[in-house]
């Protein structure tokens, strides 16, 4: 058998209430997941270097002096028993992800000829490529090493200058530089930007004089940098990102049926109002306010399904409208009671929980 009882639903103000505390507790989640994925979304980072390691020694020209053909670093030497200067440049590259490497390599030397002692006036250059370019491309790498030397005639600079100085008369320093150029770049597509290769490393050598220092110049030849994760599709947290959806397609979601039944809770009361007060003011003078308690088990009741209804069973038996509101704003009773027989219309409130209130059947 079908049970024909109608079905118990929460009451408006528990339905406003959960409602409420749904909305909160899925704000925080959403604000949560938006600051993850969009404000303080943790991004990682390239780190790489590239450096060079400058060795040299200096071979000497046959004497009766040195009983060594070559020397090595950080010496003085007599500049008229060099022969030549090998330097090697040994460089490194290293990352802490992996990299597209492209670059070029290659040797330079620039002679300098200065207006004065200090070197701050430059009065002649000259420069000479000393190796050919040679390209180094590799891919998907994290370290790399190479070497490049050079042998340097000493005498073939030095000898040079020497002829200029005479030819001119002039009284004033020199010195050839010897560069060691990297150009290029490096490239992972999940990194913003791309990886600067390009780095120098120096050795001046100074010319003309009886005694010689070689020294070495370190600007740029330790060179470090970073470069930042790139914000694409391959970089997002889909997990946290189809999270973030739901959450907030739901925390949308459970905002409008808090403000309907909102809006449909407020208005309740107004539509309840504004049909009593109407019915009060249409019918005023065959309605009569009852004060007294009026038993219905006292009668036969019949429920009638408007108070239209009710006014046509008035205008048959005569006998005027009973009305009585039994709780303000929540449910009002209109009869007409003709002998044994009670005819009942209860205007209602449905948007309140009746079970809130004392209410006896039978009884107004």
């Amino acid at each position: 058998m079908e049970d024909d009882r109608p079905k118990r639903t929460l009451p408006v103000k528990v339905k406003l209430i959960l409602y409420g505390l749904l909305i909160a507790s899925l704000s925080c989640f959403v604000l949560l997941f938006f600051m993850k994925l969009f404000v303080y979304k943790e991004k990682s980072y390239m780190y790489y270097e590239n450096n060079t390691n400058i060795e040299y020694s200096v071979k000497l020209k046959d004497n009766d002096y040195y009983d060594v053909k070559e020397l090595p670093s950080n010496m003085n030497y007599i500049a008229s028993l060099i022969d030549k200067i090998p330097v090697s440049f040994k460089y490194n590259f290293s990352s802490t992800v992996e990299i597209d490497y492209d670059a070029t390599y290659y040797v330079e030397a620039v002679t300098r000829v200065y207006a004065d002692k200090d070197k701050t006036r430059l009065l002649y250059e000259k420069s000479e490529q000393l190796t050919d370019e040679k390209k180094v491309s590799k891919e998907k790498i994290k370290n790399l090493s190479f070497t490049e030397s050079v042998d340097i005639d000493y005498g073939h600079f030095n000898n040079f200058i020497s002829s200029f100085v005479t030819n001119y008369g002039l009284n004033t320093s020199s010195d050839v530089t010897i560069y060691f150029y990297t150009k290029g770049s490096g490239d992972n597509k999940n990194y913003e930007g791309k990886a600067n290769l390009d780095s120098s490393a120096t050795v001046v050598i100074p010319l003309t004089e009886q005694t010689i220092n070689v020294s070495i110049n370190t600007t740029d030849v330790n060179k470090k940098d970073t470069l930042m994760e790139r914000f694409g599709l391959g970089s997002i947290d889909w997990f946290a990102l189809i999270l973030f959806v739901f959450l907030f397609i739901a925390d949308v979601y459970v905002v409008y049926m808090f403000l309907t039944n909102l809006v449909s809770y407020t208005n309740s009361f107004t539509a309840y109002e504004k049909e009593l007060k109407k019915i009060l003011r249409e019918f005023d003078s065959i309605i009569a306010n009852v004060n007294e308690t009026i038993n219905f088990k006292d009668y036969k009741v019949i429920n009638v399904e408007s108070f239209n209804e009710l006014v046509d069973i008035h205008d048959n038996v005569g006998n005027p409208i009973l009305f009585k509101e039994r709780f303000k704003n929540v449910e009002a009773d209109f009869i007409i009671i003709d002998n044994d027989v009670l005819y009942k219309f209860v205007l209602k409130n449905n948007y309140v929980d009746e079970s809130k209130y004392d209410f006896e059947e039978d009884v107004i």
